[in-house]
């Protein structure tokens, strides 16, 4: 062999050599380097969707506490309770009293895959404007629940209605697989149902101006009379049965005979069915439609006739709401006030900032007048 053919055979071999150096390196040390660098990614990945999981389990979790804390508790039987005496202070708002409204609760336990709740039938009967605000009520409720199955029937006096309704509300009453905040209980602002004198509850009225809930009856077409048919004379005289009384609110028959006033303590005399002389009651007493707030002096058009003036009127209060009875009405026609009409004593004062440029002195500011009064009434 050449010296020029070893020369071409050693740098062959060592072209050879270095090429299965350097796929042994490859396979060994920089194949593992490489999947080492793919796990790395994997990870990362999978730590990136982890963390997103999480942060959607907490805001899951937030909305969830939020949630169970607009319901009234965790426990069916607490829950079932609670929502009684809720609908009860809301049918007695409406105006609408116990005796015509009949509250049955009921309540079904949750599973796995579903939650409980506490239901509440509701039927009675009532004027279309109380209905209406029973449902206005209803609807501003921050409670999480559900009307259902709401039957509206017009009575045959063509005055009242019977209705009949479901009022649901959920209950979890299992707990949930991760921690959540505890409970915390309703600030007062939202357990206080609004009052009726709401900005909102104006466009609840077109129900009683539209009459909804009654039926469409078709007029009737005239037909022809029929020939009289001869009968023979019958031996037993038929008599109809007595007129059934209709049942009437005892708030109708309970009037305001007379608002005299004494001094600076008037007084209000309410007539009660059954008893010889009126009730006598004072100012901060309860009437079966709220606590008496003032007896109001000032002359202002009747309601019912705006020709005529109404000289005296009872204001008692209900939650927020201020209602008026007049003289020698009863006490079921009382009419909700709005701020404007509220006699000075009654109307919310509005902040005022001290004013510190003055300098202090020793005399005390006057106290504002009581109610207002006059010389008691000859009624």
């Amino acid at each position: 062999m050449t010296r020029r053919e070893k020369t071409i055979s050693i740098v062959v071999l060592s072209m050879v050599g270095a090429v299965g150096a350097f796929l042994a390196a490859n396979r060994l040390v920089l194949g593992r380097i490489r999947g080492y660098d793919q796990e790395e990614k994997t990870l990362r990945d999978s730590i990136g969707k982890l963390r997103g999981e999480v942060a959607a389990l907490e805001g899951q979790k937030s909305r969830y506490a939020v949630l169970r804390d607009r319901t009234y508790a965790d426990e069916p039987t607490d829950a079932r309770g609670r929502a009684r005496l809720r609908l009860s202070m809301i049918t007695m708002l409406a105006g609408l009293s116990e005796n015509r409204v009949q509250l049955s609760p009921t309540s079904e336990g949750g599973t796995r895959n579903k939650f409980g709740e506490a239901a509440v039938n509701v039927t009675g009967d009532g004027s279309l404007e109380r209905l209406t605000n029973l449902l206005f009520l209803l609807s501003r409720d921050p409670y999480l629940h559900t009307v259902a199955t709401l039957d509206v029937t017009p009575k045959d006096d063509g005055q009242d209605f019977s209705f009949s309704l479901r009022y649901a509300s959920p209950v979890f009453d299992w707990k949930p697989p991760v921690r959540v905040p505890p409970r915390k209980p309703l600030p007062e602002e939202m357990t206080e149902p609004p009052a009726l004198t709401h900005e909102d509850r104006p466009a609840y009225d077109v129900i009683a101006r539209r009459n909804v809930f009654r039926p469409y009856i078709p007029p009737r077409v005239a037909a022809a009379a029929p020939p009289p048919r001869y009968e023979p004379p019958r031996r037993d005289i038929y008599r109809p049965p007595p007129p059934v009384e209709p049942r009437t609110d005892p708030l109708d028959r309970m009037v305001v005979s007379a608002l005299p006033s004494t001094g600076t303590a008037p007084e209000v005399h309410v007539q009660v069915p059954g008893e010889p002389e009126a009730r006598v009651f004072k100012l901060g007493e309860k009437l079966p439609i709220g606590e008496i707030a003032l007896v109001d002096y000032r002359p202002m058009p009747s309601p019912d006739d705006p020709d005529k003036m109404s000289l005296s009127r009872v204001i008692v209060r209900m939650g927020k709401d201020y209602r008026a009875v007049e003289l020698e009405q009863p006490l079921g026609k009382w009419r909700a006030l709005r701020p404007s009409e509220l006699p000075e004593q009654l109307r919310p004062q509005p902040e005022t900032q001290p004013d510190t440029d003055k300098p202090d002195t020793d005399e005390s500011t006057p106290e504002p007048a009581e109610a207002t009064s006059r010389p008691a009434a000859s009624e």
